[in-house]
């Protein structure tokens, strides 16, 4: 017996089946953009040079500044202290223990530093150093060598500075720069090596540096020495000891009248320059 089935129904049957699968492949079709989608970033993540930031990342964690500025002053010479290196700190420290040592020990525990490139004649005024009665003069330069030479190559950049490890440290008495610019006989300067044993052993507040500085356009304070530190020119005025009385140069008389202001006289400039250009 045939059984008959409606055409509706066929129709009816023949549109969910289409409905189903049409479903079906478009929930196929969401869930690949779905997994592309996901797979994307690892995708990125391996076309990433995340190497090369890392490797970056490092050399700049490497390149210090501090490590740079120790470079330029350790080039030369054995290794400098962190507490006698050329920083701000280190210099504001030694300038109170400068003036702290003075306000106590006086001017005996003080000494005139110059500081001269190796077989020139002139010695720059460096600035000056102080100590306590258990220091000795040798031994307050030996400590505080590289903040010395460091400040002489910046003070003077064109004719210490190349030189800087090389250069030679020499002391005079405390405040003698006014003799000194005269070119009296009475002041020799003392040429100090930079190798003196026990310095490590002394404190940094035993001793202290002032170093010098300058104005705008000042030329600074130098004078001229023979290789064993005494005067390289006749006293200036009133020699003794067989000087030769002469008046002063133009040049030295800048340099008169910078060792009077150092010293706190300038308000003498007037009458006793006058007096020294009369004779």
């Amino acid at each position: 017996m045939k059984v008959q089935i409606p055409l509706a129904l066929l129709c009816s049957c023949f549109m969910t089946f289409c409905v189903t699968v049409s479903t079906a492949f478009g929930l196929s079709l969401n869930i690949k953009k779905t997994q592309r989608k996901s797979r994307s970033p690892s995708l990125l993540e391996r076309s990433t040079p995340s190497f090369s930031f890392q490797r970056k990342c490092v050399i700049l964690q490497d390149s210090k500044w501090d490590n740079l500025v120790d470079e330029d002053e350790e080039d030369e010479g054995p290794p400098v202290p962190p507490n006698m290196r050329y920083q701000p700190s280190n210099l504001i420290r030694q300038k109170k223990n400068y003036d702290a040592i003075r306000d106590v020990g006086g001017l005996e525990m003080v000494n005139d530093i110059y500081i001269r490139e190796v077989g020139s004649e002139t010695f720059w005024f460096i600035g000056k150093v102080a100590r306590i009665s258990d220091v000795s003069v040798e031994d307050v330069i030996s400590k505080q060598w590289p903040l010395i030479q460091m400040h002489a190559g910046h003070l003077r950049p064109i004719e210490l500075f190349p030189s800087k490890n090389k250069n030679e440290i020499w002391y005079a008495p405390g405040d003698s720069e006014l003799d000194v610019a005269y070119y009296r006989p009475t002041v020799t300067f003392v040429k100090v090596d930079r190798n003196v044993e026990g310095v490590k052993a002394i404190k940094v507040n035993f001793v202290g540096f002032e170093g010098e500085t300058y104005t705008q356009d000042e030329d600074g304070f130098r004078t001229l020495r023979t290789d064993d530190g005494k005067p390289a020119k006749p006293e200036v005025m009133g020699a003794d000891d067989g000087g030769t009385d002469r008046a002063p140069t133009p040049e030295e008389m800048a340099e008169l009248e910078k060792a009077l202001i150092d010293q706190g006289l300038g308000d003498v400039l007037d009458t006793n320059m006058g007096d020294v250009l009369e004779q």
